[in-house]
This record gives structure tokens, sequence and C-alpha cells, in this order.
């Protein structure tokens, strides 16, 4: 009727009314809102709205209400996760709204970005992608994004809860930036750099025992990979800088395949010195596979790191 050129509409706030109701006046002028017409109605305030509204009547505002209810811009699904986090980042600010599943920007009627995305164990990697991008602004590299959600997963699984940013966030620096294990990272000294080959000397602690160990080789990384021999290898590496100038943070992404494991276990480092951040991440992955050893295996591995040790 609208289109049709009708001057009068008669609505409600949310459809309240006798008997079946008065049509919503709030999703009508938010639907032609959304295809760029004028509606000459101010929302750009929808929760006080809905307060104000909720209080007055005694009725409540159903959660998926359109445009106004409180997940009615939240996916948890995986798919649509993944098609309204890869919208976002292609959407441009002076470019017409076109995102996946978002008929309208949020924050046009006062909300934000912060809620559209929630994460349970049902989730997939998505979300938790784009939880930790708006926590740290840090990118994962497809290659952990499998494991990254994993370890989400099971933490929302096992609190039966769903997980906020901030959950997202501690999850990554405990799980892949700082593991618990008994392999502590002391610092480290370039001895001897030329042409491709480079010779590092690591100060590690393993429980009480702390020393220094050697390595060489084809750089910083893989010279403290022939310092810490074991049963793995080197599967994946990756950096990346987090902010800009001369004090920007480095960040270090690196993955472990053992001999009898079919999955790569990763670790992350972050440090203002990349060759830092590398060895944190190496250190930091070799903990979580440390992990599973047992106490007897992990001392014949330190006897055998110590033989090299200064």
């Amino acid at each position: 009727a609208l289109l049709a050129g009708a001057e009068r509409v008669e609505g409600a706030l949310f459809g309240n009314g006798e008997r079946t109701g008065n049509v919503d006046i709030v999703t009508l002028a938010m639907n032609l809102y959304s295809q760029g017409l004028p509606i000459g109605l101010d929302f750009a305030h929808m929760e006080e709205l809905v307060a104000c509204y909720e209080s007055c009547t005694g009725m409540m505002v159903p959660p998926r209400q359109p445009y106004a209810g409180e997940l009615v811009f939240t996916a948890f699904s995986g798919s649509h996760q993944d098609a309204i986090r890869k919208g976002l980042a292609a959407w441009q600010s002076d470019q017409p709204w076109e995102v996946p599943y978002l008929p309208i920007d949020p924050r046009d009627v006062g909300s934000d970005w912060s809620a559209l995305i929630r994460v349970n164990s049902q989730s997939g990697k998505a979300g938790a992608l784009h939880l930790l991008e708006l926590a740290r602004g840090v990118q994962l590299p497809k290659a952990l994004h499998r494991e990254f959600a994993q370890l989400v997963q099971a933490e929302s699984d096992r609190r039966g809860v769903e997980l906020t940013q901030s959950d997202v966030e501690q999850i990554f620096l405990q799980e892949l930036c700082q593991p618990a294990g008994k392999l502590q990272f002391y610092g480290y000294q370039l001895l001897q750099e030329r042409e491709q080959l480079c010779t590092v000397e690591l100060q590690i602690g393993v429980g009480s025992w702390r020393g220094s160990l050697t390595g060489r080789g084809n750089g910083p990384l893989d010279a403290a990979a022939q310092a810490l021999p074991g049963a793995w290898k080197l599967d994946f590496y990756q950096e990346q800088a987090l902010q800009s100038g001369s004090q920007a943070q480095a960040i270090a992404f690196i993955s472990l395949l053992g001999e009898k494991e079919c999955r790569a276990i990763s670790g992350v480092g972050i440090d203002c010195d990349i060759v830092a951040a590398s060895l944190r991440a190496l250190l930091a992955a070799l903990n979580r596979h440390l992990s599973g050893y047992g106490e007897e295996e992990l001392q014949r591995l330190v006897a055998a790191w110590s033989m090299g040790s200064r």
C-alpha cells in the first residue's frame, strides 16, 4: 500500500494491540528503511524504545523480534558466522550496506557489532576467529583455524555456556600463547650469523633443571629447533605485525607435527623482537606437545638436552 502511494498507516510499537494486534510500525518502517526509503521515524535508540514499551505495557519484546530483539543481529550457526565475518571484511564504509544475514547496519538502531557473533559448542570456526579478531586484532593463519575452534568448542561444551569475547581471548592466551607446562623460556642470544647459517643459544628451564642449549641452522628458528631435538618436526611457521611503528609487536605462529601424531600442535609467540616471538611460539608449541609425556619420558628428554648444555 505504501509503495502504491498510501499516505497514512496506523500501527503500534511492536504490534501491541487488542486481540490480534495492530501492524508493527517498527518492522514496517525498518523494512522500508532497509531498502533505502525514507521513513520519517527515528529508531536510532531502539533499546530505549524496547525498555519503555516493556515498562509501560508489562509485555516483552521477544529476543528474535525483527530489528529490536536481543538476538536479532546474533548468529550462532557456523555458516552464518562465516558469511557475516567475510561480509564485514569486504564491506567499505563508503559503500551501501551489503552484509549477508544483516538487512541493516546494527549501529543504525543503536546497537554495535560486538554481539553479531556469539560462540557456543555448536559454533564453527568463524565465530571464534571473529571474536579473537575483535579482542586482540589477531588474524590466525588458516593452518590454526580448526585447532583453535576445537579448543573454543571444548571449553564451551565443558562449561555449558556461550563464550564471550573475553572468554575467547583467554583461551587464545592460555592455550596457545602461554600453555601450562614445565618448559620455561628465559632468553636467547645469537652467537653467530653468517650467510644463511646462524647459531643460537637458548636459556631454558625444565622443572628443576635450567641451562643453555645451543643449536645451528638456516636461521634462528631452525637453529633453536636443532637445539631442542625430539620426536617432532616443524610443520608450519608464519609471522605478522600486530601494530605499525618502531614499537610494534610481532606475532609468530608455529605448528609441530609429532612422529606418531596425525595432527599438528601449535603455539603462538608475541614480542617486540620477531626472533623472540618465534622462539616463544616454538616453546609454547613444545609445552603443549610435552603435556602428553609421562614423567620418566620427560626426564629422558631433558637428559638428552642437557648433554648439549653449557
